[in-house]
């Protein structure tokens, strides 16, 4: 059983998809952040850099948006928003679609001087989303999503999804492809979601989403650059377009006007689904029902323990996500290599879980228990792939290198949940840990001698945090300075400074 859960406040949205009771997906979206990915703007260029093909336009935003080469190339740039939009299938690009007919081949590589220049106006569609101190990242190929299509306004190509297995209903909407008669300047991609759909359903859904590009279209005339002339949905209803279908159980929210917004949109694209939704108004709060709650806490902690006395601990860095396996207190077996293969086939399922509900991104390195056997690596490479085969994000997993570590890249499209909900320690600065008491107590002694040089007879106070006030009662540390540097050394403590603050009057 598949649901989707709903926690919606005025600041933030809330989106939990559980299966059979179990918390699979997580996603945020905040007041403050802005949604942004899929928006269209007319945008600026500000600057062109050759050595790396890309440029930089001022879309109006904070930091200007980057657009590389292969974003602006027709052929390249529509491969790629053919694999994204089955969300990261791990099959080479050109092998995602079942083409019914394309653009013409395209000719030799241009540079980016070629195709832009600096002041030019140009039209662009946000492609991720701003990532650290990164702007966003752009393409000029323009798409207008829907529930069971995409169109491509400005593109030839007509394709129907790999996903869609069954050799006549890929002949099936070929022909509704060809009957819709669409300008032959206008693309369109039929998502999986569009399988068993009739040719009026489809239909209706191609003419809103042409309607959409009209609408855009007037915006762009009358909008000054830089300016936005499309706003993509917000994530519950993205959530409802995307993730609706026929697995999902039941879709359940606690905002009324968000269940009202919820059914409005249904009625019109989705009717069949209307008695799936779902409004919740009980005492106790909706997460806290289905113990979503909890299941948060877990993924933000640093170590996740398995079923067998196991653990893995996740640790993100600047370049790339470190994860170690353990087998802690997993003892199933007594030999040694058995028990190795059982607590990282129940790790394999886990990282898989893990690296989704966390949403990371980039290189991921995990190093599992030490296992001789071949036969046993292979069993735990199996194990994940099949944990991350119904991921989102695009994800290629390479072999067991020599030192026994397995390497992993993830699409990263927008910061991870830990970077949307935690800020960088103002103790710590970010380092994840802070001076010891000991440390702190020795620069108080170096400070107290450069200090006592031309001071010797008089009284110092030092202020300080009470766990160090405890640890200098502890060592002694006061009558030691007295006695060394001839002051006396009285101690006053501050519970409202930092552990590693002190100030010495």
């Amino acid at each position: 059983m598949r649901e989707i859960i709903i926690n919606i406040l005025d600041e933030e949205k809330r989106i939990a998809f559980l299966e059979d009771g179990k918390l699979e997906e997580y996603y945020i979206e905040r007041e403050e952040g802005e949604q942004l990915v899929g928006n269209i703007y007319k945008g600026r260029v500000t600057s062109i850099k050759g050595a790396i093909q890309a440029a930089f336009v001022d879309i109006g935003l904070e930091k200007n948006g980057f657009l590389h080469l292969s974003d602006v190339e027709p052929d390249a740039a529509l491969y790629r928003e053919m694999e994204e939009e089955e969300e990261g299938e791990g099959e080479e690009t050109g092998k995602l679609f079942y083409n019914v007919s394309s653009s013409s081949n395209s000719s030799k590589q241009s540079s980016i001087q070629d195709l832009l220049k600096e002041n030019q106006e140009v039209l662009v569609q946000v492609m991720k989303a701003p990532i650290g101190t990164k702007g966003v990242r752009l393409t000029t190929n323009i798409s207008i999503p829907g529930r069971h299509i995409v169109l491509l306004p400005n593109e030839k190509l007509r394709g129907v999804s790999r996903k869609i297995v069954d050799r006549d209903e890929r002949m099936r909407l070929k022909k509704i492809i060809n009957d819709l008669r669409l300008p032959p300047e206008v693309g369109i991609i039929v998502r999986t979601a569009a399988s068993g759909i009739t040719f009026k359903e489809l239909y209706r859904e191609c003419r809103h989403l042409q309607w959409t590009w009209k609408r855009i279209q007037r915006r762009i005339r009358i909008t000054k650059t830089p300016g936005s002339v499309h706003s993509e949905l917000d994530l519950v209803l993205r959530t409802v377009r995307d993730s609706l279908t026929e697995h999902i159980t039941r879709l359940v929210v606690d905002s009324k006007r968000e269940f009202k917004r919820i059914r409005k949109f249904i009625s019109i694209f989705l009717p069949r689904f209307k008695p799936r939704i779902e409004y919740y108004d009980e005492a106790v709060p909706l997460f806290d029902k289905y113990g979503i709650e909890k299941e948060i806490q877990k993924i933000l902690s640093r170590k996740v323990w398995l079923k067998s006395g196991g653990y893995i601990v996740v640790d993100p860095t600047e370049a790339l996500v470190s994860i170690d396996v353990n087998s802690g207190k997993s003892v199933k077996t007594k030999d040694m290599e058995e028990t190795a293969l059982m607590t990282n086939l129940e790790a394999a399922k886990e990282i898989g879980r893990q690296i989704r509900l966390r949403n990371v991104g980039g290189i991921v390195i995990i190093d599992f228990i030490d296992m001789d056997s071949s036969t046993h690596q292979k069993l735990v490479m199996r194990e994940l792939k099949e944990a991350v085969s119904n991921d989102k994000a695009k994800i290629n997993i390479y072999p067991f290198s020599k030192l026994g570590l397995v390497e992993l890249t993830r699409q990263r499209v927008k910061e991870s949940i830990a970077k949307e909900i935690y800020q960088s320690c103002p103790y710590c600065t970010g380092a994840g840990r802070v001076k010891s008491v000991e440390t702190i107590a020795i620069e108080i002694k170096r400070r107290l001698q450069a200090w006592a040089q031309g001071t010797k007879g008089r009284e110092v106070t030092i202020t300080v945090h009470p766990k160090l006030s405890e640890y200098i009662a502890q060592e002694g540390f006061a009558d030691k300075w007295r006695k060394f540097f001839g002051v006396r050394v009285k101690i006053a403590e501050n519970k409202d400074i930092h552990i590693e603050e002190y100030n010495i009057v």
